[in-house]
């Protein structure tokens, strides 16, 4: 995919007709509620409510971000098919190590994204369900990058 082609109206309408639509509030409305509810068990949390809401606008961020990296014009959707129909049969062994790859490189990730609130937990003597909600934040912020991917991959 080219340049040209990311923001062609074909994609623009692709991106504003889809219907992944219908799972933005549902994500933000998640995030916003699990975010609230670490941060409200803890005394030592100041306002739970802003750090509920930022999380539910970086989650929201990520879902439209989702969104837009699924979307396909039409006529795209139909020549994958036809090279889907044209494909040989793939062996399971090479796939199965692909995925196992993938989840060890996503569990590093993880970690290395995780190390700035342990350390501000450790170090600096925050709350713990800072650090906590701050973790959850990444990884409702990237699970809402990948859902929409996700969805849309199961559905061709």
């Amino acid at each position: 995919m080219n340049v040209k082609s990311m923001f062609s109206p074909e994609r623009l309408r692709a991106f504003v007709r889809t219907p992944l639509w219908l799972g933005l509030p549902v994500a933000a409305i998640v995030a916003f509620a699990v975010i609230w509810a670490i941060c409200a068990s803890s005394p030592a949390v100041d306002n739970p409510l802003k750090s509920a809401t930022v999380s539910a606008v970086c989650v929201a961020i990520g879902w439209v971000l989702g969104i837009w990296a699924s979307v396909t014009p039409d006529n795209e959707k139909d020549d994958e098919k036809d090279d889907d129909m044209n494909a040989d049969t793939v062996d399971d062994v090479p796939i199965l190590r692909a995925r196992l790859t993938v989840a060890v490189l996503l569990l590093g990730f993880l970690a290395i994204i995780s190390i700035p609130d342990i350390c501000r937990v450790v170090e600096d003597g925050r709350p713990v369900a800072i650090g906590i909600a701050g973790f959850m934040t990444k990884l409702l912020g990237i699970a809402a990058v990948a859902i929409p991917v996700w969805l849309r991959l199961r559905c061709r």
